[in-house]
C-alpha cells in the first residue's frame, strides 16, 4: 500500500523493532518503555522475588519478560518465579479467582500485572474481594491509570497502588493539555483516556507532517514524519528517523482517592521523560 500508518495503540516493541518498515510509525508510548518505567519504580521498593499475571499472548508475556531484564540492570539479584509457579490467563477468562489464589499462595514480595481493559477490571473486582490487596506484597499495575479501568471500578479501585498509563490527563498543566482535558470533558462528562489521546495525537502528528512537506504525497509525508517534533497534551514527543518510534514521557503513580474527581487519581503522578525510558535504537533492533 506504501500509505503510512501511525499506530497509537499495539504496544509491542517488534513494531518500531524487529518488523519495523519505512511507512510504520508509532506516537504513543511502547511495551518496552512502560515497563522501563515499572522496573525503575519496582527497584525502589523493598521487594525482592517478583510474579506476574498477565494476559496469554504476546503482551502479557513480552512484558514479563521485559520486566525481568530492566529490574535485573535497575537492581541486580531480583527473584523472578519460574514459568511453572505463574499463569497467564486466556485473553477470555472472567473468573480469576484460581489464578489469584495461586499468586496469594506463593508469597512473592511484589506482582506485576500487565492484564488491562475489561480483564484488569474483573482481575481487581474479585481480587479486592479475596484480600489480594491487603499489603501482603508491592503490586505494580503496567496499565492500571486507564481511566476506563478507574471509571469501571470508581471507588471499588484499591488505594495506594502503583499504576502506569500511556497519558495521564492530569500530569501537566500545558496549555494543548488543559484545552484537550477540559474539551472532552465538556463533550463526553469524562476525562480522557490515553485512548482518547492516541487518536487525537494521530491526527495532529499528520497535520504536523503534510504541513512540513507542504504536500499529502505520501513519500513526502513519511519523509516528513521521520524526526518530528510535536506537542501534544502528553507532552513534547520526538518520532526518531532510524526506526519511527516516538520518545515520549510515561506517567505512573499512586491510586488514591480525591474529592475532586469521581475516580480514583494518580497521587503523587511522576512523570519520567522519553530519553531516559527509550531503549537505544540498536536494543530495539530496527
Amino acid at each position: 500500500m506504501k500509505t503510512p500508518l501511525i499506530i497509537t495503540h499495539a504496544a509491542t516493541p517488534d513494531v518500531t523493532g524487529s518488523l519495523c518498515n519505512k511507512y510504520t510509525f508509532r506516537i504513543s508510548l511502547n511495551l518496552s518503555q512502560n515497563v522501563k518505567t515499572a522496573a525503575m519504580i519496582a527497584s525502589h521498593t523493598r521487594a525482592k522475588i517478583w510474579s506476574t499475571v498477565g494476559p496469554d499472548y504476546a503482551f502479557g508475556h513480552q512484558s514479563w519478560e521485559y520486566f525481568q531484564k530492566y529490574l535485573m540492570e535497575q537492581k541486580p539479584g531480583m527473584t523472578f518465579f519460574p514459568k511453572d509457579k505463574i499463569d497467564f490467563p486466556p485473553f477470555k477468562t472472567t473468573d480469576f479467582s484460581s489464578y489469584i489464589a495461586k499468586v496469594m499462595q506463593s508469597k512473592p514480595q511484589g506482582v506485576f500485572i500487565s492484564l488491562w481493559g475489561v480483564n484488569l477490571v474483573n482481575f481487581i473486582r474479585q481480587g479486592k474481594e479475596m484480600g489480594f490487596f491487603n499489603g501482603d506484597f508491592e503490586v505494580l499495575i503496567s496499565l492500571g491509570g486507564a481511566t476506563e479501568v478507574l471509571y469501571a471500578l470508581k471507588e471499588k479501585m484499591p488505594e495506594g497502588l502503583w499504576v502506569g498509563t500511556r497519558y495521564w490527563f492530569l500530569a501537566n498543566d500545558s496549555a494543548i493539555n488543559k484545552k484537550f482535558r477540559e474539551g472532552y470533558f465538556r463533550r463526553f462528562s469524562q476525562y480522557p483516556s490515553y485512548n482518547a489521546h492516541g487518536a487525537y495525537g494521530a491526527v495532529r502528528t499528520y497535520k504536523a507532517a503534510v504541513e512540513k512537506a507542504e504536500t499529502m504525497d505520501k513519500e513526502a509525508v513519511v519523509k516528513a514524519m521521520e524526526g518530528l517534533s510535536i506537542e501534544l497534551p502528553v507532552g513534547r514527543i520526538t518520532i526518531r528517523p532510524e526506526d519511527h518510534q516516538a520518545v515520549t514521557d510515561a506517567c505512573w503513580g499512586k491510586t488514591a482517592a480525591d474529592p475532586d474527581y469521581p475516580i480514583r487519581i494518580l497521587k503523587p503522578a511522576r512523570v519520567f521523560r522519553g530519553k531516559k525510558i527509550t531503549p537505544s535504537v540498536e536494543e530495539a533492533g530496527c
